[in-house]
Protein backbone atom coordinates (compact mmCIF):
# COMPACT_ATOMS: atom_id res chain seq x y z
CA UNK A 1 0.00 0.00 0.00
CA UNK A 2 1.01 3.65 -0.79
CA UNK A 3 2.90 5.34 2.24
CA UNK A 4 3.67 2.43 4.14
CA UNK A 5 6.85 -0.04 4.48
CA UNK A 6 7.37 -3.84 5.11
CA UNK A 7 9.27 -4.72 8.43
CA UNK A 8 11.72 -4.95 6.48
CA UNK A 9 12.15 -1.38 4.61
CA UNK A 10 10.08 -2.30 1.87
CA UNK A 11 6.55 -1.01 0.04
CA UNK A 12 6.47 -4.85 -0.87
CA UNK A 13 4.89 -7.37 1.31
CA UNK A 14 2.38 -9.43 3.08
CA UNK A 15 0.75 -8.16 6.70
CA UNK A 16 -2.05 -10.61 8.21
CA UNK A 17 -5.14 -9.19 10.20
CA UNK A 18 -4.61 -11.54 13.87
CA UNK A 19 -7.20 -11.30 16.49
CA UNK A 20 -4.65 -8.73 18.17
CA UNK A 21 -4.33 -6.94 14.93
CA UNK A 22 -1.82 -6.67 12.10
CA UNK A 23 1.12 -9.15 12.11
CA UNK A 24 3.50 -7.55 11.55
CA UNK A 25 2.28 -3.80 12.44
CA UNK A 26 2.42 -1.47 9.28
CA UNK A 27 4.35 1.84 9.37
CA UNK A 28 4.26 4.78 7.52
CA UNK A 29 7.40 5.62 5.67
CA UNK A 30 8.60 9.42 3.69
CA UNK A 31 11.58 10.40 2.20
CA UNK A 32 11.99 14.43 3.58
CA UNK A 33 13.69 16.91 1.19
CA UNK A 34 15.04 20.27 2.76
CA UNK A 35 14.10 19.48 5.90
CA UNK A 36 14.74 16.71 9.08
CA UNK A 37 12.79 14.86 11.08
CA UNK A 38 13.18 14.56 14.98
CA UNK A 39 14.33 11.49 15.03
CA UNK A 40 16.64 9.35 12.61
CA UNK A 41 14.18 7.16 11.73
CA UNK A 42 11.75 8.11 8.98
CA UNK A 43 9.08 4.68 9.69
CA UNK A 44 6.28 5.64 12.12
CA UNK A 45 4.20 2.76 13.73
CA UNK A 46 0.02 3.14 12.77
CA UNK A 47 -1.34 5.95 14.65
CA UNK A 48 2.41 7.31 15.63
CA UNK A 49 3.43 10.66 14.85
CA UNK A 50 6.84 12.22 13.96
CA UNK A 51 7.74 15.87 14.31
CA UNK A 52 9.44 17.47 11.39
CA UNK A 53 11.15 20.69 10.26
CA UNK A 54 11.82 22.26 7.33
CA UNK A 55 14.99 24.36 6.55
CA UNK A 56 14.41 28.12 6.05
CA UNK A 57 12.95 29.39 3.43
CA UNK A 58 10.73 26.04 2.73
CA UNK A 59 7.12 25.33 4.66
CA UNK A 60 4.84 22.24 5.16
CA UNK A 61 1.96 21.88 3.37
CA UNK A 62 0.31 23.51 6.14
CA UNK A 63 2.01 26.64 5.90
CA UNK A 64 4.63 26.10 9.46
CA UNK A 65 8.09 25.90 9.73
CA UNK A 66 7.74 22.38 11.80
CA UNK A 67 4.77 19.93 11.91
CA UNK A 68 3.58 16.69 13.16
CA UNK A 69 2.99 13.93 11.01
CA UNK A 70 0.10 11.13 12.00
CA UNK A 71 0.17 7.91 10.98
CA UNK A 72 -2.89 6.45 9.93
CA UNK A 73 -4.93 3.64 8.22
CA UNK A 74 -4.47 5.00 4.86
CA UNK A 75 -0.95 6.14 5.30
CA UNK A 76 0.18 9.96 6.08
CA UNK A 77 -2.61 12.20 7.43
CA UNK A 78 -0.39 14.81 5.56
CA UNK A 79 2.57 13.29 4.10
CA UNK A 80 5.69 15.04 5.82
CA UNK A 81 7.08 18.19 3.10
CA UNK A 82 9.42 21.14 2.56
CA UNK A 83 8.56 23.06 -0.37
CA UNK A 84 9.40 26.38 -2.12
CA UNK A 85 7.90 28.16 -5.15
CA UNK A 86 8.90 27.54 -8.92
CA UNK A 87 9.29 30.09 -11.11
CA UNK A 88 6.74 32.97 -10.78
CA UNK A 89 3.55 32.81 -13.12
CA UNK A 90 3.80 34.21 -16.69
CA UNK A 91 1.06 37.15 -17.75
CA UNK A 92 0.30 38.28 -20.95
CA UNK A 93 1.48 41.81 -21.87
CA UNK A 94 3.93 41.92 -19.39
CA UNK A 95 6.21 39.77 -16.56
CA UNK A 96 8.61 40.46 -14.12
CA UNK A 97 10.41 42.90 -13.42
CA UNK A 98 14.08 42.54 -12.81
CA UNK A 99 16.17 38.73 -12.89
CA UNK A 100 14.11 35.22 -12.88
CA UNK A 101 15.10 32.60 -10.82
CA UNK A 102 14.52 28.51 -10.84
CA UNK A 103 13.41 28.70 -7.11
CA UNK A 104 12.04 31.44 -4.39
CA UNK A 105 11.98 30.65 -0.92
CA UNK A 106 8.72 31.14 0.99
CA UNK A 107 8.09 34.56 1.72
CA UNK A 108 9.82 36.00 -1.53
CA UNK A 109 8.23 38.15 -4.02
CA UNK A 110 8.35 39.78 -7.08
CA UNK A 111 7.24 42.85 -8.96
CA UNK A 112 5.63 42.77 -11.95
CA UNK A 113 5.06 45.69 -15.40
CA UNK A 114 3.19 45.97 -18.14
CA UNK A 115 4.23 47.04 -21.92
CA UNK A 116 3.81 50.33 -22.72
CA UNK A 117 0.46 51.54 -22.74
CA UNK A 118 -1.21 48.53 -20.82
CA UNK A 119 -3.07 48.84 -17.30
CA UNK A 120 -1.81 46.80 -14.35
CA UNK A 121 -4.57 45.54 -13.17
CA UNK A 122 -4.45 44.09 -9.77
CA UNK A 123 -1.39 44.02 -7.11
CA UNK A 124 2.00 44.57 -8.90
CA UNK A 125 3.73 42.79 -6.14
CA UNK A 126 3.06 38.56 -5.95
CA UNK A 127 4.46 36.71 -2.92
CA UNK A 128 5.46 33.19 -2.32
CA UNK A 129 3.34 31.66 0.15
CA UNK A 130 4.04 28.03 1.04
CA UNK A 131 4.49 26.46 -2.27
CA UNK A 132 2.35 28.31 -4.50
CA UNK A 133 2.77 32.61 -5.89
CA UNK A 134 -0.21 34.46 -5.01
CA UNK A 135 -2.69 35.62 -8.01
CA UNK A 136 -0.57 37.94 -10.30
CA UNK A 137 -1.97 40.96 -11.80
CA UNK A 138 -3.70 41.26 -15.90
CA UNK A 139 -2.34 43.88 -18.04
CA UNK A 140 -5.66 45.52 -19.98
CA UNK A 141 -4.59 46.30 -23.63
CA UNK A 142 -5.02 50.09 -24.64
CA UNK A 143 -7.33 51.60 -26.81
CA UNK A 144 -5.94 53.05 -30.24
CA UNK A 145 -8.21 55.25 -32.27
CA UNK A 146 -8.92 54.05 -35.76
CA UNK A 147 -9.00 57.39 -38.29
CA UNK A 148 -11.32 55.44 -41.01
CA UNK A 149 -13.70 54.17 -37.93
CA UNK A 150 -13.92 58.08 -36.66
CA UNK A 151 -14.21 59.17 -39.96
CA UNK A 152 -17.13 56.96 -41.26
CA UNK A 153 -18.90 58.20 -37.56
CA UNK A 154 -18.14 62.07 -39.25
CA UNK A 155 -16.27 62.59 -35.92
CA UNK A 156 -13.19 64.66 -34.67
CA UNK A 157 -10.93 64.71 -31.08
CA UNK A 158 -12.24 67.28 -29.39
CA UNK A 159 -8.65 67.78 -28.07
CA UNK A 160 -5.59 67.74 -30.25
CA UNK A 161 -2.73 65.43 -29.24
CA UNK A 162 -0.14 63.52 -31.13
CA UNK A 163 -0.97 60.04 -30.16
CA UNK A 164 -4.22 58.19 -30.59
CA UNK A 165 -3.57 55.85 -28.19
CA UNK A 166 -6.03 55.43 -24.79
CA UNK A 167 -5.34 53.31 -21.54
CA UNK A 168 -7.78 50.90 -19.59
CA UNK A 169 -10.03 53.37 -18.33
CA UNK A 170 -9.31 56.57 -20.05
CA UNK A 171 -12.41 58.62 -20.89
CA UNK A 172 -12.61 60.31 -24.59
CA UNK A 173 -13.91 63.25 -26.21
CA UNK A 174 -15.03 63.38 -29.66
CA UNK A 175 -16.66 66.39 -31.54
CA UNK A 176 -18.77 66.05 -34.43
CA UNK A 177 -17.46 67.76 -37.58
CA UNK A 178 -18.81 70.90 -39.04
CA UNK A 179 -22.00 70.38 -40.57
CA UNK A 180 -22.70 67.39 -38.27
CA UNK A 181 -24.06 66.71 -34.83
CA UNK A 182 -24.55 64.19 -32.58
CA UNK A 183 -27.88 61.88 -32.67
CA UNK A 184 -30.27 63.41 -30.28
CA UNK A 185 -30.14 61.22 -27.05
CA UNK A 186 -31.02 61.33 -23.07
CA UNK A 187 -26.81 60.59 -22.34
CA UNK A 188 -25.53 64.27 -21.13
CA UNK A 189 -22.41 64.17 -22.88
CA UNK A 190 -23.11 62.05 -26.30
CA UNK A 191 -19.62 62.66 -27.62
CA UNK A 192 -17.74 61.06 -24.55
CA UNK A 193 -16.81 57.25 -24.30
CA UNK A 194 -14.42 55.21 -22.30
CA UNK A 195 -11.55 52.58 -23.17
CA UNK A 196 -12.76 49.34 -22.26
CA UNK A 197 -10.19 46.47 -22.22
CA UNK A 198 -9.00 47.78 -24.90
CA UNK A 199 -12.43 48.43 -27.24
CA UNK A 200 -14.34 51.55 -27.35
CA UNK A 201 -17.56 52.94 -28.85
CA UNK A 202 -17.27 55.18 -31.33
CA UNK A 203 -20.42 58.17 -31.28
CA UNK A 204 -22.15 59.25 -34.07
CA UNK A 205 -22.45 62.49 -35.62
CA UNK A 206 -25.61 62.71 -38.38
CA UNK A 207 -26.10 65.89 -41.21
CA UNK A 208 -27.62 68.45 -39.77
CA UNK A 209 -30.52 69.23 -41.93
CA UNK A 210 -31.27 73.18 -43.04
CA UNK A 211 -34.27 75.20 -42.06
CA UNK A 212 -36.30 76.51 -45.67
CA UNK A 213 -38.23 79.29 -44.73
CA UNK A 214 -41.21 80.52 -47.06
CA UNK A 215 -42.34 83.73 -47.26
CA UNK A 216 -45.66 85.11 -48.73
CA UNK A 217 -45.46 87.76 -51.30
CA UNK A 218 -47.97 90.12 -52.18
CA UNK A 219 -47.38 91.74 -55.52
CA UNK A 220 -49.51 94.65 -56.81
Amino acid sequence: MVGYTTESGTQDGRITCTAKGWCPVPRCYSELHHGTYSEAMQEVELNGTLWYWCEQGYRTAAGNASEAALCLAHGWALTPSCTNCSSPPVIKNGGVLGPLLASYKNGSWVEYGCQHYHFLDGPSTVYCDHGNWTEPPTCLEPCTLNVTDMDSNNLTLKWRREELIFLHGDLIEFECKQGYGFLQTAIPSPGRTQCDHGRLKYPKCVIQGKAIFFFNCIFN
